[in-house]
Formats: C-alpha cells, sequence, structure tokens
C-alpha cells in the first residue's frame, strides 16, 4: 500500500490540494519502488524548486551568450577598417538565430529534468532519481553519508529559501546532491538526527 512505503512528501510548487498531493505521492512511488528494500520506506521525497531551477539555468545560457557577444563585439572593433555589412549581418543573425534555439532546447529540457527529478530518503538512506539520457539513480547510505548545505549567491538574490544539500560518501567519495530544493538547512537538520539514530 501507499503508507507503507511513503511516510511524507514535500513538493514546494505544489499547491496544497489534496488530488495534487496523491498524484504526486504516487509519482513518488513509481520512481522509486523499484530500487527500495523489502523493508525499507521513504521518509520524505522531494522536488527541485522550479522557479530556482528554470533561473539558474536560463541564466547560464543567457551569460555565455554575452560571453559570445562581447567577444563578437571586440573582433569587429579590432579589425573595423576591413568588415563588409555582410558579415557585420552574419554576425548578428547567426548567433542570435543560435541562442533562441539554445533557449528553446534548455526550456524543453528544464522542464523535462523537473518532471523526471525527485529526491528523497528513506529509514536507510538518501536516493535521488533523475533522467537524462537514461534513467539514473544516486544513493548513499546512512552509515556511509557525511553532508553539508550550499546556499549560493544566486539562492540568495532569488529569496526563496532555496539551496543545496550535498550528500559525501565517506568510503569512496562519491556524492549525491539535493539541488535547488526549499529550506535546504531543514532538510540537512532532519537527516542529520536519523543519522543519529543509526
Amino acid at each position: 500500500s501507499k503508507n507503507s512505503k511513503v511516510a511524507h512528501i514535500e513538493d514546494s510548487s505544489l499547491k496544497k490540494g489534496k488530488k495534487e498531493k496523491v498524484a504526486f505521492e504516487d509519482e513518488v512511488i513509481r520512481a522509486f519502488d523499484d530500487v527500495l528494500y523489502t523493508d525499507e520506506k521513504i521518509e520524505k521525497a522531494y522536488k527541485p524548486d522550479k522557479v530556482k531551477l528554470y533561473f539558474s539555468n536560463l541564466l547560464s545560457l543567457v551569460l555565455t551568450f554575452l560571453a559570445v557577444a562581447v567577444f563578437i563585439v571586440l573582433l569587429f572593433v579590432v579589425d573595423a577598417e576591413t568588415v563588409t555589412k555582410t558579415e557585420i549581418i552574419l554576425a548578428s543573425v547567426l548567433p542570435s538565430s543560435l541562442f533562441v534555439l539554445c533557449l528553446i532546447f534548455a526550456i524543453v529540457f528544464t522542464n523535462y529534468y523537473y518532471k523526471n527529478t525527485f529526491y528523497a530518503y528513506t529509514n536507510k538512506r538518501v536516493i535521488l532519481k533523475s533522467i537524462m539520457l537514461g534513467e539514473d539513480y544516486k544513493n548513499i547510505d546512512f552509515e556511509d553519508l557525511s553532508l553539508e548545505v550550499k546556499v549560493s549567491l544566486l539562492d540568495k538574490m532569488l529569496k526563496r529559501k532555496t539551496g543545496a544539500v550535498k550528500f559525501l560518501s565517506k568510503e569512496d567519495n562519491s556524492m549525491c546532491v539535493f539541488s535547488h530544493i526549499k529550506e535546504p538547512e531543514m532538510v540537512a537538520e532532519e537527516i542529520q538526527e536519523k543519522l543519529k539514530k543509526q
């Protein structure tokens, strides 16, 4: 049954409607059902904060293209006397077209990533599921776990109480990150409490 697998769920992008919560719980169960141990139960599940995720990905794209645009402008300034009108048009149209295509791709990719990314901690470990080129699960058992909270300048600027919780394996230094989540300090504190009880 659902209740035997999921104790609590969190999704900051959801309204508090019962139907939405049930739908999210169904998604969580489908996301992790194949990887849970027989005696394992999801304590809490999360998704990235949608606004922070989109803003972060689109800002990276814009900054990259701004750097390219500045480089192109500098090239024309250095060689201004020999530049033709055709070259100026090409230098304007091609990067602009490429930017629009990359922007569309970034929006589609971010939407796909958001829909298929779930974070959870169980009574035994932390688990991350995402789909990039294929289905990807990362997990670290509690007895092998250390963690730290990261709140970036962008997190602070957006004022959405977002950040990341990084989980590190003491044994092999592998890493699992709950990125762009709400209240990362609170999440870390809850998991620390679970670690003390192990």
